[in-house]
């Protein structure tokens, strides 16, 4: 009302000044005598009319947004001035209007008198300069304001959102809220923990799929909305781009927060001035910034709060991009979970979570394991009472027959108790079947008569004994009824081509993309959804643009599970589906109309145009949605399809179009994703016997190293991979033989380049402080470099570091698991697990809580091993539960000071090792050192145990997953009390575990005799390999009897194989690389000549899995990578990669946007 009242005196004001300029203007024409103070008075008059009236427009405008004029209202100040001026412009022309003042006034003939004195006139002219300069300031102040909160506005929407995240979405149009009838017991039960003041902080809602968790969310979520107590609400789908990972959670709800609660939105806003790499941070990082620290900070000055509302719909359908081999709910859900209930510490708020999800074991844990004792509440819908869950369904039911019955005109006694009684019995406990049936009766399209619809539902309910069954088998059935068998025959083809692609696409089309994708007419593809409104949501005629989706993920799952009958007319085979997919991603990608893949994809004409040139408009011209499809999701569906026999197309279609696809990708900044496609084809065609394997794998490698050198230059100008990318590769790249003919014409001269690629990929980074450690993921696609203070994780294809970790301390150990995640072992607290995609960190204790983890191993299994400063050997499962524990070496007294901790460390290192299969676990035993004892990983049972020979103890152990164990084992003073290994003479042993060479055996091992046999190291092939005085190398073949010396070098301070066992690395003053095959045959030995000094040792280099790439750090923290995959003589000097420089034409061009 403030608002209105400040107006209506402006407005008035406005009226006031704009008839004094008239009045004055009547009496400089009509007045015999003081024009010049008439003429002043008018425009002074004039000047605040003008002021005034951009006020007006100002609280007036409606697109002005409420604040905006609450601000400029709120100052009392300035509403005082509106009201005194407003009084005084009254008096003036009150004074000045002839009719109402003629004491004042008289009319001479035409003439009037002017009624002021000179004094009176400067006076008033004085006054209404001091109004309007009061009227401009405020004026220019909030016009600040209002250029402040426009880019206040433009900083929220920096962040990124997810689309359709929102529960009044349009995505989110086809969910429904409760029928007023039901749920009133559930909804009052979350009314009341809502405004209980000692309420928990999160309300879990958990359910199988299809019992409305979605529908309640919505109903919560309106509820809250209604009281203005809804602070933001995300709800996950599994089918939805954005929705069905965890990435863009925090942000989307800290932008929602941002615009719905005013009080929180300048420390919003504060966090994201702050910090603007807020988005690309960690989610644990985001949220303490965005979320929790606003609600923590904010200053309510004793106003009362009401409690704020998070709904979180479908947190099971919550999973991450890019980590194979891993199950994406797992982190990425327990990690929100653990995010949220940190609201509960939250002091100057009443922060609540209502939350749902199918009862997932991952969420379950999460809220075990992650969630403070008391921070919340669940309730369990399949748990609800039936006699309540049938009330329900039978309101809902009989509520959309009668609007069924109304809209169809049909009789009163339609359906009937007794029908209705059966259709509830066939869908309880499930929702999702009653919503489904009723929508199938009642179809939209009105080919079907509601009562034949219904007889359907009926008859299929006396044949099926699944709810699934009676849901959705008659909506399957009409789509054959009165059809001859050939009819029959072709509409089932295209239904599991069409709706099998619905099902399966990993990003929503419409109807127009997806005839493109699959080459089926757009009326074809719609015939045939005209009878599936009641499973899909199928975008009308008028609304082209608008994609096919589910209404609910049940009917997926109906279609991909082999029925439990023997009819299996309806069943969609998933991976002949996406071998079908894949082919039609190759065929769009390779049409040679024009709408295809091509050179100079949007034809520009011009090689040194860069893609944030152009615009996004121009680009998806030429870019269609099913190309777009085709280029990101095609090896996606090949990898799906599980068929070996089909990389053969693969690579035909690499051999052809590698460098088109490369440009398309740039084109819509998807280039990043490219190596990752390339990978996942390299291992799927290392699994294939073919003929072309070898071929394929030679140019796959060389594509990825193509890519490697030029990504960033073609990422910001994508012809450049014609071009520059092209022209600088070596001549024995096969990309560039097989893409010469793509050089651009007006290159005539070729410059001089290598004949192969140089060893260097690329420089990853110039640490300042001293490298620890560098480990490789199991996959090779990322490394982990370890400094004093923080933790790194590098994309080793792109050169990206994807995650630091700044907050880690007392590093002794790390390695990666299976899963990708990161094991460090600390000098205190024992263990700590970081899932650095998710920005989750576990820390479990293991022992004592005072020693330290001085070694950590992985294994494929899932299994960890660790080794404790206390003696103690543990062995765990994935989740850090210990399995079996054994004890390799005693704990120097206190008062010892010559086994000082520094010492133990060393020696520990090589008394225990876990293979890398996770089969076996070997320790060197306790206080004599004199045995090793062979522990089976399963079972935890004791294989075998290996003795020394007399007078001599073990000092390290190893073993290979073929089961070949080796010991060295010497004289010398007991551990702990020698500093060097000078005074010891060192044999190497050689067991066969799997007694497999009778000379290799329990009783009777391979030795081999040598001085300081320091460093051995074993490969599955039975070749072992140690460095020993004056710097020498000897290579060994131990499976021949006796064992053969293959090879003997004369350098080499240590060694190490790689995991495959075919290449071996040796360092002396630099880095010498040795390949060897199976038999120990050295095929060549390479010298990288780098900048390395002698300091660098070797727990500091570290080959990848595949031993095609070294990843070496320098004295002066540099970590490079390496290609040692050459098969040159020589490797060239190392070459830091910086960008590879763009050649363009020095013609004049044209570009034509």
């Amino acid at each position: 009302m403030e608002t209105v009242g400040v107006l209506a005196n402006v407005i008035a004001v406005v009226d006031l000044s704009v008839k004094l300029g008239i009045v004055c203007g009547e009496y400089i024409s009509k007045a015999r005598n003081a024009k010049e103070d008439i003429r002043k008075l008018k425009e002074e008059s004039d000047a605040l009319a003008r002021i005034i009236g951009q006020i007006q427009d100002l609280l007036g405008d409606k697109s002005t947004e409420k604040s905006h004029r609450r601000q400029l209202n709120a100052s009392k100040t300035f509403h005082q001035d509106v009201e005194r001026c407003e009084k005084m412009l009254f008096e003036l022309t009150e004074r000045l209007d002839p009719g109402k003042n003629p004491s004042r006034m008289r009319i001479i003939g035409k003439s009037l008198k002017w009624p002021f004195t000179s004094t009176e006139v400067s006076q008033n002219i004085e006054s209404l300069r001091h109004w309007r300069d009061c009227f401009l300031a405020a004026l220019q102040v909030d016009h600040m304001h209002l250029a402040l909160q426009r880019e206040d506005i433009q900083d929220i929407k920096s962040l990124p959102s997810a689309p359709g995240a929102a529960f009044d979405s349009y995505d989110n149009g086809s969910t429904r809220v409760c029928h007023h009838d039901t749920r009133k017991d559930l909804l009052r039960d979350v009314l009341e923990w809502a405004d209980d003041p000692d309420g928990r902080c999160i309300f879990w809602l958990r359910g199988p799929a299809g019992t409305g968790k979605s529908t309640i969310s919505k109903t919560v979520a309106q509820m809250f909305a209604d009281r203005g107590q809804l602070a933001a609400s995300f709800f996950f789908n599994r089918t939805r781009e954005g929705r069905n990972t965890a990435k863009l959670f925090v942000t989307t709800v800290a932008r929602q927060i941002a615009g719905r609660v005013p009080t929180l939105k300048n420390l919003v806003l504060r966090a994201i001035n702050e910090d603007q790499d807020l988005p690309d941070k960690s989610l644990e990082a985001q949220f303490s910034k965005l979320i929790l620290e606003p609600f923590s900070r904010v200053e309510l000055s004793g106003v009362t709060f009401p409690t704020l509302i998070l709904v979180v719909d479908a947190l099971d359908e919550c999973g991450f991009e890019h980590r194979s081999q891993v199950d994406e709910s797992l982190e990425s859900s327990r990690l929100i979970i653990k995010m949220l209930s940190r609201l509960a510490t939250v002091c100057n708020i009443n922060a609540r979570i209502f939350l749902t999800s199918r009862p997932e074991v991952p969420i379950r844990l999460g809220f075990l394991e992650d969630v403070p004792t008391g921070s919340h509440q669940d309730v369990a819908l399949h748990d609800i009472p039936e006699p309540i869950i049938e009330h329900d369904i039978r309101a809902f039911i009989e509520s959309e027959l009668e609007a069924i019955r109304v809209s169809h005109a049909i009789t009163q006694d339609w359906p009937g108790d007794d029908v209705v009684t059966q259709l509830v019995k066939a869908s309880v406990p499930l929702f999702i079947y009653a919503s489904t049936i009723c929508k199938f009766i009642d179809d939209r399209r009105r080919r079907f008569r509601p009562q034949a619809q219904l007889e359907k539902v009926l008859r299929q309910s006396e044949g099926f004994r699944t709810g699934i069954e009676i849901t959705y088998r008659p909506i399957l059935d009409q789509l054959a009824e009165d059809l001859e068998e050939f009819e029959r025959k072709e509409l089932l083809a295209r239904f599991r081509k069409v709706v099998g692609a619905i099902i399966l696409l990993a990003d929503p089309l419409s109807i127009t993309s997806l005839g493109a994708l699959l080459g089926i007419e757009n009326d074809e593809i719609r015939y045939l959804l005209n009878s599936l409104h009641s499973v899909l949501d199928v975008p009308e005629d008028d609304q082209p643009e608008h994609s096919v989706r589910l209404f609910h993920l049940s009917f997926r799952e109906y279609l991909l599970q082999p029925h439990s009958s023997a009819d299996q007319t309806f069943w969609v085979d998933e991976k002949s589906t996406h071998k079908d997919l894949f082919a039609c991603c190759l065929q769009v990608m390779g049409d040679q109309s024009g709408s295809g893949l091509r050179n100079d994809l949007c034809r520009l004409d011009d090689p040194g145009v860069r893609r944030d040139e152009i615009p996004r408009e121009r680009i998806y011209q030429h870019i269609p949605r099913s190309l777009e499809y085709a280029c990101r999701y095609w090896v996606m569906h090949l990898r799906e399809s599980g068929s070996g026999i089909h990389v053969r197309d693969a690579h035909e279609f690499l051999t052809r179009y590698l460098l088109y696809w490369f440009e398309a990708m740039s084109w819509m900044n998807l280039l990043h994703q490219a190596p990752r496609d390339l990978l996942t084809l390299e291992d799927m065609f290392s699994s294939q016997g073919s003929s072309i394997q070898s071929e394929a794998l030679l140019f796959l490698r060389d594509a990825r190293r193509f890519l490697a050198e030029n990504e960033h230059a073609i990422n910001l100008a994508p012809y450049q991979v014609y071009v520059s990318a092209l022209i600088f590769a070596p001549k024995a790249s096969l990309v560039k033989q097989k893409f010469r003919c793509e050089i651009p014409g007006w290159i005539v001269k070729m410059p001089e380049v290598a004949e192969n690629w140089d060893v260097t990929s690329r420089t990853i980074h110039q640490y300042k402080s001293p490298v620890q450690n560098v480990v490789w993921s199991h996959d090779g696609q990322y490394i982990a470099v370890v400094t004093f203070d923080e933790v790194d994780i590098w994309n080793v294809t792109s050169g990206v570091l994807l995650e630091r970790n700044t907050d880690m301390r007392h590093i002794n150990c790390i390695t990666f698991t299976n899963r990708g995640m990161l094991i460090i072992g600390l000098s205190f607290d024992g263990i700590l697990l970081w899932d650095w995609v998710a920005g989750l960190k576990t820390t479990f204790s293991i022992g004592n809580g005072f020693s330290e983890v001085l070694t950590v191993s992985a294994a494929t299994t899932g299994k960890v091993s660790c080794l404790l400063s206390d003696g103690n050997v543990y062995l765990m499962s994935e989740t850090f539960d210990i399995i079996h524990t054994w004890y390799t070496c005693w704990q120097p007294s206190a008062g010892d000071t010559k086994r000082t901790r520094s010492n133990l460390h060393l020696h520990y290192l090589g008394r225990v090792h876990f293979t890398h299969n996770g089969k076996i676990l070997t320790v060197i035993d306790n206080e004599q050192s004199n045995s090793i004892h062979v522990h089976d990983a399963e079972s935890g049972a004791l294989i075998q145990s290996l003795s020394a020979p007399e007078g001599q103890m073990f000092y390290e152990v190893t073993a290979s997953d073929e089961g070949l164990l080796l010991a060295t084992a010497g004289s010398g003073s007991p551990l702990g009390e020698r500093s060097d290994w000078d005074d010891v003479v060192m044999e190497a042993f050689i067991w066969d575990l799997n007694g497999t060479n009778a000379s290799a055996s329990h009783s009777s091992p391979r030795v081999i005799s040598s001085v300081h046999c320091q460093r051995p190291t074993i490969n599955q092939h039975g070749l072992l390999a140690y460095t020993g005085d004056y710097s020498y190398l000897k290579i060994w073949n131990v499976l021949k009897d006796p064992p053969e010396l293959v090879h003997t070098l004369d350098y080499g301070t240590c060694v190490s194989f790689s995991p495959d066992g075919q290449h071996l690395i040796a360092e002396f003053n630099a880095v010498k690389i040795i390949y060897t095959n199976a038999l120990g045959f050295v095929k060549h030995a390479s010298n990288c000549t780098t900048d390395i000094d002698d300091s660098v040792d070797m727990n500091r280099q570290s080959l990848s899995p595949d031993g095609l790439r070294l990843a070496v750090v320098s004295s002066r923290g540099k970590v490079t990578l390496w290609h040692v995959g050459s098969e040159n003589e020589e490797m060239g000097s190392e070459v830091a990669i910086l960008d590879t420089p763009w050649v363009v034409p020095t013609k004049p061009t044209i570009r034509l946007y």
